[in-house]
């Protein structure tokens, strides 16, 4: 024990740092009042740190809070309008097969007949015969095959390629259908007419009443009448035509026309009917013969036919001909007169 102390002692005594600590001897030890600064000054400091600390942890949580509150408020108020813009959209299919893609998203699916489209959808024909479309708040929308649209709020129309065929005639007056294009807008004034886009043209038909087509870059309106078509080129050229109302160019909309529900109904609503998806005027032969048509009442149902067609069909169960003038009216008239 007393071996291994020496050797501790005379390490020591070898160290040149022990020996300058020898030499400065046993610090005083201060005074009381010294020591409770020094302790106080310490403790006011470790508290100030403490604090510092703490108030931005405090703040650092407030700021996440309203952050959250902020996340929140927009979720509460941007959740209705979406839902609300669901709701308004009534357009639905009634006829063909239609792939649609959903506001916000890649994906195209199926869409059953029957089925809501919600506003902003971009909806394309993939049938062979095209689309048919129940617009919102009255009026048809008819497409042709491999034609793309895209529908907001049941009455703008943005048309990016193809044909769309558009009957406004069941819609409140003051309620214009709006079909968008590259080359131009048009508008309708209660009619049916016909829009065709691609890249270097727009082609306007109007089957009955009136539209007004606005060319961008143009201070000026174009207007165009039943048996009208206006052509407007990526030039800004135009080019204005007379048309049938009736005949093969019309027959892709024809076979999209949806049947009436005739059970019970007239014969002459139904031949009103046939005169308007044929786009062809109805005459009687005899005077009386109108009112003969409107005093029969048919039965049964009649199914997706050409309009002439279905004519034909339903003629043959009564004693009703017709034939077709050089004009291309239909003419109605009794059998054996």
């Amino acid at each position: 024990m007393t071996e291994t102390t020496g050797r501790d002692d005379a390490a020591a005594r070898s160290d040149p740092l022990a020996e300058i600590v020898r030499a400065g001897g046993r610090r005083p030890t201060p005074p009381p009042d010294d020591y409770d600064q020094v302790l106080a000054a310490a403790t006011a400091s470790w508290q100030k740190a403490v604090s510092a600390r703490r108030r931005r942890q405090w703040i650092g949580a407030l700021a996440a809070s309203a952050v959250l509150c902020a996340v929140g408020l927009a979720v509460f108020h941007f959740r209705p309008i979406a839902m609300e813009t669901a709701r308004t959209a009534a357009t639905t299919l009634v006829r063909g097969q239609l792939a649609v893609q959903a506001p916000g998203t890649f994906d195209w699916h199926p869409l059953q007949a029957g089925a809501a489209i919600d506003n902003g959808a971009r909806l394309r024909a993939n049938g062979p015969g095209g689309a048919s479309l129940s617009l919102g708040a009255g009026g048809l929308l008819r497409l042709r095959e491999s034609t793309e649209v895209a529908v907001s709020a049941g009455a703008h129309l943005q048309l990016f390629d193809g044909s769309a065929y558009v009957d406004s005639g069941s819609r409140p007056p003051g309620q214009p259908i709006v079909v968008e294009t590259g080359l131009g807008t048009v508008r309708d004034i209660g009619t049916v007419f016909e829009v065709r886009a691609s890249a270097g043209a727009l082609r306007v038909r109007v089957r009955e009443g009136q539209v007004v087509v606005d060319a961008p870059g143009r201070d000026e309106s174009f207007e165009s009448q039943a048996g009208q078509e206006l052509q407007i080129g990526s030039d800004g050229t135009t080019r204005r035509s007379d048309i049938a109302t009736a005949g093969p160019e019309w027959a892709w909309a024809e076979a999209l026309a949806d049947a009436p529900v005739v059970d019970g109904k007239s014969l002459l609503g139904f031949l009103e009917w046939v005169s308007h998806e044929s786009g062809r005027a109805l005459e009687f032969q005899y005077a009386g013969d109108r009112q003969q048509a409107a005093a029969v009442r048919l039965h049964g149902s009649v199914p997706n036919l050409r309009p002439l067609d279905a004519l034909d069909l339903m003629l043959a169960a009564t004693d009703f001909d017709y034939t077709l003038s050089d004009a291309g009216a239909i003419v109605i008239r009794r059998r054996g007169q």
